[in-house]
């Protein structure tokens, strides 16, 4: 395959296939990149769009990532504590049904994140959450 690279979403070219690499849901890694970067809002932009164009039962898997994006746009940029935990609790909603892993991303460790935070809300403990790097593995 040439020199090893990684692109911006974490992939090591090495590790995968570029037959693999043609077939990844392209907005799913940018919105990845975007919610990495910290950019929430232009995270949940790209899954909204996405979550339109999606079969039934993947829509739940895009609201969820949707929603744990808004979650932090509310809660870091709005400074927003009351819609941050509305927003964790729409996440765990729509993902709790979901495998482990789905489309290569660690569900578990989302809802982990989401529950973490959300409790740290409800007792008032925002100074402590922290904000995951989504990982596509």
């Amino acid at each position: 395959m040439g020199t090893a690279s990684t692109c911006q979403c974490g992939i090591d070219s090495d590790k995968y296939t570029l037959k693999y690499l043609e077939n990844m849901n392209e907005p799913l890694n940018l919105a990845i990149e975007k919610f990495n970067s910290r950019e929430f809002f232009d995270c949940h932009d790209i899954l909204e769009d996405t979550w339109f164009e999606v079969s039934t039962v993947e829509k739940d898997f895009y609201q969820g990532l949707l929603h744990f994006a808004v979650a932090f746009h509310h809660l870091v940029d709005k400074k927003n504590p009351a819609g941050a935990k509305l927003q964790f609790k729409k996440c765990i909603e729509r993902l709790k049904n979901y495998d482990k892993m789905h489309k290569g991303i660690n569900i578990e460790k989302i809802l982990k994140a989401a529950k973490n935070s959300l409790k740290k809300l409800e007792t008032g403990d925002t100074e402590r959450i922290k904000i995951p790097n989504i990982t596509i593995y």
